[in-house]
């Protein structure tokens, strides 16, 4: 991509055509840093696949910001009045550690706390996270929990009504692209879909041969009893 202006002349002038170039060129390096190239490929997989990805976008102390693709089946989606996504929630399984290291296990259900105690650290523990619109909010209020969306992670199985984080964000953090769709539709349609019925015809055609195949080399061997020898 290249950075530009809308005012033509403005685009022009050097001065602004150098100060764009370096911004441009901050942002590659920023972009580089991250895992946004191997994530993207990933999800493009799923939109020609499934017609619908899921890319979520975190900061991240290390890399300045980490990509998540969420394999489809795992996440739900629904949009908002201008039928843009602005509602997700995404089941996941992680383990005791990673779950004590990322929410602290004061945060954590009693399950958790057991089983991190008895040093069963690789236990999978399934949780689910879910970002939307805030409806209510304070004015003035900065706090990641005043924030336009919501961010909200949960153990499905815990018993505590409490959340492992409740948080929020400035902006939807989700790219769920679609490949098509029609209307109000939240999920997409992939081109994939195009192919489903030659696709089923040659399984079909595939089973079919592999039984002929067998039948071919080991064929039945049930005869009438009035054929037996003596």
């Amino acid at each position: 991509f290249n950075l530009t202006v809308s005012d033509p002349d403005l685009a022009d002038y050097g001065p602004v055509k150098d100060w764009l170039f370096r911004q441009q060129h901050r942002m590659f390096e920023r972009i580089a840093r991250t895992n946004f190239y191997d994530a993207a490929h990933e999800s493009f997989g799923d939109d020609v696949t499934f017609g619908v990805s899921s890319l979520n976008i975190e900061e991240d102390d290390l890399d300045l910001s980490r990509c998540y693709v969420a394999p489809v089946g795992s996440f739900v989606v629904a949009n908002n009045d201008r039928l843009e996504v602005d509602t997700w929630y995404h089941r996941t399984t992680m383990t005791v550690r990673n779950l004590v290291t990322k929410f602290g296990i004061e945060n954590c259900s009693q399950a958790v706390k057991s089983l991190y105690g008895s040093k069963n650290w690789h236990a999978p523990i399934e949780i689910i996270h879910g970002v939307k619109p805030r409806r209510d909010r304070e004015y003035g209020d900065m706090t990641a929990r005043n924030m336009p969306y919501s961010s909200c992670w949960f153990e499905t199985a815990g018993n505590e009504d409490k959340y492992l984080r409740e948080s929020g964000y400035r902006e939807f953090p989700v790219m769920c692209s679609r490949w098509d769709k029609t209307g109000e539709d939240a999920y997409g349609i992939p081109p994939a879909a195009d192919a489903l019925g030659a696709a089923m015809g040659l399984q079909k055609f595939e089973k079919a041969r592999l039984q002929m195949l067998d039948l071919t080399v080991r064929p039945p061997m049930n005869a009438p009893s009035t054929h037996r020898t003596s």
